[in-house]
């Protein structure tokens, strides 16, 4: 039976291991295609060009821009030299700009336009600039400077960010209170700039739809598992063997975005339950042979590194990470077969005490099913044990499991 039984789950490994290199074939066209979404280019003369632009991660948005009229049409690569700007529908807004480089040098680069108008507010690698009507881009800084006083230490800023702001917006008189109680913060200064450019019932201000540097969703999450407990015994062992079984596990999600340098990669967190039962024969020391049923209560917390691939009807994704399960309860109880010993709990109960760790890795595919709501659909393979200090000198329980998880995310 233990025969049979590791032949299942090798099988039953090779089954998920094969979906997600399928999953990863059929998304080698969208790599290669990057992730189109819906923009438009401005070019030197002016003129407004429609279309698609790759959306890539965070540092290739200052160098280039690859631009195509439509889902068949050939990539353009630009340079800030050939065009005036770009951007994405409802989305992110670059301008090509001035600026010194990292040798620098005075070259043309993307810098992301934060607030437009007669005052513009760009944000380029993590500095803030602005430029009035058309002139030279500024930089804002707020240099730290650490002070000692005796055996203290203490932290100054210089506020240069101020000055700044205070000359370049002295034509209006509503937001000379407010350049002193601005923050060094990306929110605080979109505010001020968007205020001053509304100066006089001005209606040139534009506020571009700034991504958060951090998004977070939640979800609910349902899954079924199958697999066997296999016990590898070490020195003397309350009991060995290979058991199989099957159980549900449920529980809450949590999804962890930084869509400023990546809308590909992201963080699943899960916290859920689980009771599994696992059943099989096993041979005692003295050559009796029992059936024994192991039934196991546990918090699962699985920590995953997720990639999402290019969105079409459906978009892939694998995971990949770490797992943590704690035992809340558990209970193991024999049923000789042989011999008519009489049956019952068995001293094994203390196997599952510590915690067990272990890996987790699948692959699935989500979809939209609301603008804030997706639904999922996962295969995924888990193998853990218990930790290594646990348990000296006795059985060790290793898990191998296959099964299926979906769920809802908001």
């Amino acid at each position: 039976m233990a025969a049979k039984t590791l032949q299942l789950n090798r099988n039953s490994v090779l089954v998920t291991c094969a979906f997600i290199f399928f999953l990863l074939g059929t998304c080698n066209v969208a790599l290669a295609q990057i992730d189109f979404r819906p923009g438009f280019v401005i070019d030197t003369n002016g003129d407004s060009l429609k279309g698609e632009i790759s959306y890539k991660d965070n540092a290739t948005f200052w160098s280039s821009c690859t631009f195509r009229t439509s889902e068949t049409g050939a990539p353009i690569v630009y340079k800030p030299e050939a065009i005036r700007e770009y951007g994405f529908l409802g989305g992110r807004h670059f301008r090509s700009v001035k600026l010194k480089n990292a040798n620098d040098e005075i070259v043309n680069l993307f810098a992301e336009v934060l607030v437009d108008g007669k005052c513009v507010l760009f944000y380029y690698k993590g500095d803030f600039y602005v430029s009035k009507e058309g002139g030279r881009l500024v930089m804002l800084e707020n240099k730290q400077t650490t002070l000692q006083r005796g055996s203290s230490y203490y932290t100054q800023y210089s506020n240069q960010y101020k000055g700044v702001l205070t000359y370049l917006l002295s034509d209006c008189e509503e937001v000379k209170g407010d350049v002193p109680k601005t923050k060094f913060e990306e929110e605080s200064l979109m505010a001020l700039l968007a205020k001053y450019n509304s100066c006089g019932n001005s209606q040139e201000v534009v506020i571009t739809n700034r991504e958060p540097a951090v998004k977070r969703s939640f979800g609910i999450v349902a899954g079924y598992r199958f697999g066997s407990l296999v016990f590898s015994k070490e020195q003397s062992a309350e009991t060995t063997g290979t058991f199989t079984g099957s159980h549900f596990i449920g529980g809450l999600s949590m999804n962890v975005m930084f869509p400023r340098r990546t809308k590909r990669t992201s963080l699943q967190m899960e916290f859920c339950f689980s009771r599994a039962s696992y059943t099989g024969t096993s041979q005692e020391a003295d050559g009796t042979r029992v059936e024994v049923t192991h039934e196991i209560s546990q918090i699962v917390i699985p920590i995953l590194a997720r990639y999402e691939f290019s969105k079409r009807f459906v978009q892939p994704y694998i995971n990949a990470g770490g797992l943590l399960k704690i035992k809340t309860s558990s209970s193991t109880r024999k049923r000789p077969e042989l011999n008519g010993l009489p049956g019952g709990p068995s001293p094994a109960d203390n196997l599952f005490n510590p915690p067990q760790y272990g890996i987790q890795l699948g692959g699935g595919v989500q979809r939209a099913v609301k603008e804030k709501a997706n639904i999922f659909l996962d295969l995924r393979v888990e193998l853990s044990r218990l930790l290594p200090a646990a348990n000296k000198g006795a059985a060790k329980p290793n898990f191998v499991l296959v099964g299926f998880t979906t769920g809802v995310r908001f």
